[in-house]
């Protein structure tokens, strides 16, 4: 099971290296933040009615990257 944080208005980047962008069918956003990259719980969402779409974005030593889930589909994944 995936950890969220506690306090996601100021996450530790060197602990929370994961963000899940979850966006609403009815256009609301919401933001967690994560240890490691939640795909399991992306995916699940997705399957959802309410849930448009799930973005990963994973932050690393190097160019932070992210994928999104749609329908319970991986769509893609690219550099920022």
């Amino acid at each position: 099971m995936h950890q969220a944080d506690p306090n996601p208005e100021k996450p530790d980047p060197g602990v929370w290296r994961s963000k899940l962008i979850v966006r609403y069918t009815d256009g609301t956003i919401n933001e967690e933040f994560f240890r490691e990259a939640p795909h399991d719980y992306a995916k699940h969402l997705t399957l959802l009615t309410t849930v448009d779409s799930a973005r990963i974005e994973i932050a690393g030593s190097g160019q932070p990257e992210w994928c999104e889930y749609r329908d319970g589909t991986r769509n893609g994944q690219a550099p920022h």
